[in-house]
């Protein structure tokens, strides 16, 4: 992942299909350093184990329950399907509106959900 482009802190922001964690939406990934984040804005994780929907940051669990605090063990456990740079959207996390219509529409373009 790290062939992406990064700012001068070393983030780097992903939307990843990932269907091992859900398989009817797109995911944001953030990664800094070693260090990363998923947010699902789109409501598809409410009501499972990582209840995201409204862009709160979350870390997914190994089959032994135990949370995957590092990129490189994300990156190994889990399989993306297809990914985008959206480092250059400019969009705000905060923004949970703005990125729930960008997600919402590439999930549509994707066929996904």
């Amino acid at each position: 992942m790290t062939n992406g482009i990064t700012d001068r802190t070393g983030h780097e922001k992903w939307l990843i299909y990932c269907p091992q964690i859900t398989p009817n939406t797109l995911l944001h990934l953030s990664i800094q350093g070693t260090s990363y984040a998923l947010r699902d804005f789109t409501g598809h994780l409410i009501g499972t184990e990582y209840r995201s929907g409204a862009g709160q940051p979350f870390q997914v669990h190994d089959e032994a329950g135990r949370t995957l605090a590092t990129t490189a063990e994300f990156e190994r456990a889990f399989d993306f399907e297809w990914k985008v740079d959206v480092y250059d959207e400019g969009v705000a996390l905060t923004k949970v509106d703005r990125w729930r219509d960008i997600i919402t529409r590439r999930n549509l373009r994707l066929g996904i959900g």
